[in-house]
């Protein structure tokens, strides 16, 4: 109790600490739920799903310019003495924005839906959960930055129960095209409240078209274009060629079988929360040992977690999905062993964005993301779709060897113990497309994975320091 009441009275702490379990709740729900919809849904109307999510993410960052993931927190601090008006122009900006993105795409509708696979009527409503979308991020981070956690997380939470509720009965009660069923009932709910916040921000501030806020606004994000854009080629471009090039169904499929790497990023999101911190305090008093020390200690951690996650596979994937999607489970160890990669990639990049030397982390991204395409284009047609998910895995490499030549380029190699590090991802490379050879053999990999938890009990006093260390810093 003395604990709880001294996490309270931090505020800092404490508003972290919801944000945490919130996020975590929340991918949960995601997990959670995707049985139901696998079951709910047919693997071409769930790759149908995918390809429209996919879609969003890429016209988004282009027809919103991400305003809510970088520029927004800035304009709050710098205009926090009109902030109801910042906010308002904002979302006046983002409107418009929406509206030339929509435009365009009404235009232009023939040739989008010949290439995406999306009727137009999947565009309607993807344009109109973008605007609002967006609203509601505004209206998170003003609630972070007043402070509000329990009011945020609350909503937040409530929306997204009420959100799969309205779905599931959706889905179970009307007939016709599931996917579009899904996507619209999944997102009413959210519309509704992000509407509500829209008329109560421009009633408190009007705004004015191309004004110092939009300018502010565009000059900070339009230059991010291509680092936000090639993140999320790298992470989502698969699943458009995949679609395009073999079939909605087969999208499903691989979006299953990707939900086994987000079984891992929850566990990575949880750590950062406390890593992230940790690490920006230590780097400012520059204790290169300890950060090295860590960074070892924790990498080789969530290396366990990754052949542990790569030996449940199969069984993972039979709760997830029905036996339509299983052939799935034999892309998990690359998607997985990917993803671990990615991770080694975000401890460099947090070194160099402190220390300042980012000029690099475009071009990284940018050349990750294009060798993964035209990889994708090259082997998906001769291999099928299974190809994209070695793809990915290759363009993660590619990262992770940029990455560890900018760490060593910039001197900051002394923080980050890369060859140990390359060598565990290596590790984990061999170990884990080689367990494909006893995918099938239930007793041998339930004994490798009892070996792993047997290693983890053996380091769990070097583990729990670890932890300590981090939260006492």
């Amino acid at each position: 109790m003395d604990f709880i009441r001294k996490m309270l009275k931090n505020k800092a702490l404490t508003g972290a600490s919801i944000f945490v379990i919130s996020t975590f709740i929340q991918r949960g729900l995601s997990l959670i739920t995707t049985p139901i919809y696998t079951r709910l849904l047919s693997s071409y109307d769930y790759g149908i799903v995918s390809t429209y999510n996919t879609w969003y993410g890429v016209l988004s960052v282009i027809f919103t310019l991400s305003i809510a993931a970088n520029a927004f927190n800035t304009g709050l601090v710098k205009y926090k003495a009109d902030r109801d008006g910042f906010v308002s122009n904002m979302i006046s900006l983002t409107a418009f924005l929406v509206l030339c993105g929509f435009s365009i795409i009404t235009i232009l509708r023939v040739p989008f839906q010949n290439l995406s696979g999306l009727e137009y009527k999947y565009y309607v409503i993807m344009f109109i959960n973008m605007f609002f979308d967006v609203v509601y991020g505004f209206w998170g981070l003003c609630s972070k930055f007043d402070e509000k956690y329990i009011k945020y997380v609350i909503a937040n939470l409530s929306l997204s129960a009420l959100s799969i509720l309205t779905t599931i009965v959706s889905l179970l009660t009307i007939d016709g095209d599931s996917a579009f069923v899904k996507i619209l009932s999944g997102s009413i709910i959210n519309c509704i409240f992000a509407a509500g916040i829209t008329i109560n921000y421009i009633r408190k501030a009007p705004t004015i078209l191309f004004n110092k806020y939009w300018k502010f606004a565009l000059l900070f994000c339009i230059p991010l274009i291509p680092h936000y854009m090639s993140n999320h080629l790298l992470n989502q471009a698969d699943r458009i060629m995949i679609t395009s090039m073999c079939g909605a169904d087969k999208t499903g499929i691989y979006t299953i079988a990707y939900k086994m790497p987000e079984i891992l990023n929850i566990c990575w999101t949880c750590v950062s929360a406390v890593y992230v911190p940790w690490l920006y305090k230590k780097l400012d008093n520059g204790a290169r040992s300890e950060v090295r020390k860590v960074n070892t200690i924790l990498m080789t951690s969530i290396s366990f977690i990754t052949l542990s996650i790569i030996l449940l596979g199969p069984e993972v994937m039979k709760i997830l999905a029905t036996q339509e999607y299983q052939e799935g489970k034999y892309i998990v160890p690359a998607l997985v062993v990917g993803y671990y990669g990615l991770f080694i990639c975000l401890i460099c990049s947090h070194i160099e964005l402190f220390y300042k030397k980012n000029k690099f982390i475009t071009l990284i991204t940018l050349s990750a993301a294009i060798v993964n395409i035209g990889l994708n284009y090259l082997l998906i047609p001769r291999f099928g779709y299974m190809a994209a998910a070695y793809t990915t895995y290759i363009g993660y490499a590619i990262m992770l060897a940029l990455h560890a030549f900018n760490m060593k380029r910039t001197k900051l190699i002394q923080y980050v113990n890369m060859k140990l590090l390359v060598l565990l991802f290596i590790f984990n490379t061999i170990v884990g497309i080689g367990m494909l050879t006893i995918y099938d053999n239930t007793l041998i990999r339930y004994i490798i994975l009892f070996a792993i938890f047997f290693i983890c009990l053996l380091m769990r006093k070097r583990i729990i320091c670890l932890i300590k260390k981090m939260k006492e810093a």
